[in-house]
C-alpha cells in the first residue's frame, strides 16, 4: 500500500526454535544504514502461522526503542492468548508494541473479515490516513462531533461494522470463556503431541508453545526423503477427501508434514486420537503402495537393461 515493494522488506533468520534471531536482526539494520537505506520499523511475531514460534517481544521492544524503529507485533494467531491467565506470560512484551494486528476469525471463531488492530498512539493513524472535506468535516457539537473517527484511522473511508460479532460473543460469554477455551485448546496440541511421540510410525518436526503442531509419517525409514515428502502430501490429501479431520499441508527443513492448527472450540481429545490412528493406517497403506511401485520400477529397468 505505501509502494515500498518487497525489496524494502528485510527476512532476518531465526534460531532453532523458529524465533527471530536478534544478532542478524542488529546486523542487517546495521547494513542498511550503512548503505544509505533507513529502516522504518521492526516486525515480532506473537505466534507465527506455520509453527506457532513466538518472538522474544521484550527483547525487540528493547531493540526497537534504541534504534528508535517503530515495533510492530503480527499476533494473527498467538495474541488472543492473553486471554488466558495460565499463558498470558508467553506474550511478555506484547503490551510494548506500537501496534498490534490479529485475527478474530482464528482462535475465537468469529466471521473470516474479523480482524483488529491496536496502536498505542491514535493520532499516527488520524495522521496517515485522515482526510478533510467540506462533506467529511465533523459537525461541532452534533453527533458527527466523536472524539474518534474511525474512518480517519484506516484506509477504508466506508467500512461494515465487523467489530460487531465479536462484540456480540463477548457480551455474551465473556473474557473468561474465551481464555478457557485458550486453555482447552492448548492442552489438547500437547495431548496430540504425546500421541505422535508415541507412534512407532510418526516423527514429531515442531513443538511450540501454541496448539500448532507439525508431524509427519515416518514409516519404515527406508524411503527416500523426496518419496517420504510425496506420502505426506498424499497423506494429508487423504485425510481430508475421508472427511477424518481438516489439517493442512506445511514443509520444515524440505520436509512434507501434517499441520494441525487447533483453534476450535469444539475440538475433544478423541478428535486426535482419531486422526493420529488415521495417520498411521493411511501411511502404512500408501507407503505399501509407495514400495509396490519402486519395486515395479526396479524389475522394468532391469529387463530393458537386458533387452
Amino acid at each position: 500500500m505505501l509502494g515500498l515493494g518487497s525489496d524494502a522488506f528485510r527476512a532476518v533468520p531465526v534460531t532453532e526454535r523458529f524465533e527471530i534471531n536478534l544478532a542478524s536482526l542488529e546486523k542487517a539494520i546495521a547494513r542498511d544504514r550503512k548503505g544509505g537505506l533507513k529502516p522504518i520499523g521492526v516486525i515480532g511475531n506473537a505466534g507465527t502461522v506455520g509453527t506457532g514460534a513466538i518472538d522474544p517481544l521484550d527483547a525487540l521492544a528493547d531493540f526497537a526503542l534504541k534504534e528508535k524503529l517503530w515495533f510492530h507485533v503480527d499476533g494473527a494467531i498467538g495474541a488472543t492468548a492473553v486471554f488466558s491467565d495460565r499463558h498470558r506470560g508467553l506474550l511478555k512484551g506484547i503490551e510494548r508494541a506500537d501496534s498490534l494486528a490479529f485475527d478474530l476469525h482464528k482462535w475465537f471463531s468469529q466471521p473470516y473479515d474479523v480482524g483488529c488492530i491496536l496502536v498505542a498512539d491514535g493520532r499516527a493513524l488520524e495522521g496517515a490516513f485522515s482526510y478533510q472535506t467540506a462533506y467529511t468535516s465533523p459537525v461541532p457539537d452534533s453527533l458527527t462531533d466523536s472524539p474518534i473517527v474511525f474512518a480517519n484511522r484506516g484506509p477504508e473511508l466506508s467500512r461494515a461494522l465487523r467489530g460487531l460479532p465479536f462484540w456480540i460473543s463477548m457480551k455474551t460469554h465473556g473474557a473468561t470463556k474465551f481464555g478457557q477455551m485458550v486453555d482447552k485448546n492448548m492442552a489438547q496440541s500437547r495431548f496430540l503431541e504425546g500421541l505422535v511421540k508415541d507412534s512407532p510410525n510418526l516423527e514429531l518436526l515442531v513443538s511450540g508453545p501454541l496448539p500448532i503442531v507439525n508431524f509427519r509419517y515416518r514409516g519404515s525409514r527406508r524411503l527416500t526423503e523426496k518419496a517420504l515428502n510425496r506420502l505426506n502430501e498424499s497423506l494429508v490429501s487423504e485425510i481430508q477427501k475421508r472427511g477424518i479431520a481438516i489439517p493442512s499441508l506445511y514443509a520444515i527443513g524440505g520436509k512434507s508434514c501434517v499441520r494441525v492448527c487447533n483453534l476450535n472450540q469444539r475440538s475433544q481429545r478423541s478428535d486426535f486420537e482419531a486422526l493420529v490412528q488415521a495417520c498411521e493406517q493411511l501411511g502404512v497403506e500408501l507407503e505399501a503402495r509407495t514400495g509396490h511401485k519402486a519395486v515395479q520400477h526396479v524389475k522394468i529397468r532391469r529387463v530393458a537393461a537386458r533387452r
